[in-house]
């Protein structure tokens, strides 16, 4: 029933929360069947895992199931009962996942050896890179690489390891042109030397292998903004928030692009959703003040400049946004004094008021822009740990 439970619905915390019940009922049966019962640990503990209180015990456990499978009691025919049943892993499977257990931990020097026993190369390169031993990372490649000269996984490590970009270029003649892995990390590489128009082009490719990547498409976006292609941008942010709908920075970027291009109603609501989750961040409530006042939201924007002069200490002053505010009442009191049978004077007050799309040179966005944009630097530089897993290649 806990196996059910979470294959009916997608995974979330929710998930481990309705299934763990259906566990805990099957270990304290004393005379449940062995194999239930290794399964039903085995779900506790990946259930555990993700709390901090209580992963310590949740690796424990997975160490534990890891071990009774080679254990001689109790026989294999109690041990197959329920078999066909019962969705157990094999124990390999078990003791890769402690080992990634351990990783996340920061316990690598701990899953290196389980991975040398498994003889798991590829997570055995990744813990050498963590840890820094390059010269054997770059040995147990090479003769990998004598092994399967066509797996394009090596070549990317290699990559990493050298930053030569001639081995993510080899990765992807040898996978056909189907490793997303090899064009992402030709992407960084075009990045770190500032050639947004390759770069985006890179990411471009990886993206219509594995489409579903929210990091990939924040790149592009930020790629595209540095190649000064705004449609491009806005595009590539557009589906980074619609697979994260809680990525600030990615609403805070799209808001900015739309008040360079002046189009103020997008702006305010991107802007709207940027401060849901970016409600600390200044800059945030400037940009969303600036497109309350130019959409024509009075009240927004006072609340938005309220915002900007708490978060700041009274240190920023949003003069355009007030220059636009006054404008608006400007106009209203001029039609109500040219017409005062046409629209009140509480108009103004309610912030109801058509938006005025003032002449001259596009607003100075206030700085978010620039900060959301440089949250991209951690995330570019991060090693491609669990893509394989993502691409399938």
């Amino acid at each position: 029933r806990a196996a059910q439970v979470k294959k009916g619905r997608a995974a979330d915390d929710l998930a481990g929360w309705e299934a763990a019940p259906f566990a805990e009922a099957v270990l304290q049966q004393p005379r449940s069947q062995p194999l239930l019962r290794a399964a039903a640990r085995l779900l506790m503990a990946r259930h555990e895992r993700g709390r901090s209180r209580t992963r310590d015990r949740a690796l424990l456990a997975l160490q534990q199931a890891g071990d009774a499978l080679a254990l001689p009691a109790p026989p294999a025919a109690a041990r197959l009962r329920l078999a066909y049943a019962v969705a157990h892993p094999l124990g390999v499977t078990v003791k890769k996942e402690l080992g990634e257990g351990l990783i996340a931990m920061g316990l690598v020097g701990s899953a290196l050896p389980m991975f040398e026993e498994l003889e798991l190369w590829d997570s055995l390169i990744v813990c050498y890179q963590m840890l820094g031993k390059a010269p054997q990372a770059e040995a147990l490649i090479g003769a990998r690489l004598q092994d399967t000269p066509a797996d394009p996984r090596l070549w990317c490590a290699l990559g990493d390891l050298r930053l030569d970009d001639g081995c993510y270029e080899r990765a992807w003649e040898r996978s056909g042109g189907r490793s997303a892995r090899a064009k992402r990390s030709l992407a960084r590489s075009a990045m770190r030397q500032q050639d947004w128009a390759a770069s985006a082009g890179h990411w471009e490719a990886a993206l219509a292998l594995n489409p579903l990547n929210a990091d990939g498409w924040f790149a592009l976006g930020y790629a595209c903004l540095k190649a000064q292609d705004d449609t491009r941008a806005v595009q590539a942010f557009t589906r980074a928030v619609q697979q994260e709908p809680d990525n600030g920075d990615a609403w805070a970027n799209i808001a900015a692009v739309n008040l360079q291009r002046r189009s103020w109603g997008p702006a305010f609501s991107a802007a709207s959703e940027a401060v849901k989750f970016k409600r600390e961040a200044w800059a945030a409530w400037s940009n969303y003040a600036l497109a309350a006042a130019r959409a024509g939201h009075t009240l927004k924007a006072l609340r938005g400049t309220q915002q900007v002069q708490k978060l700041t200490g009274g240190e920023k002053l949003e003069t355009e946004v007030l220059d636009t505010l006054i404008q608006h009442l400007s106009d209203a009191l001029s039609d109500t004094t040219s017409d005062t049978l046409t629209e009140g004077p509480t108009a103004a007050a309610e912030g109801d008021l058509p938006a005025s799309d003032h002449a001259g040179s596009p607003p100075e966005v206030p700085g978010f822009a620039p900060e959301g944009l440089a949250d991209l630097e951690g995330q570019l530089h991060l090693t491609d740990v669990d893509d394989d897993a993502n691409e399938g290649a």
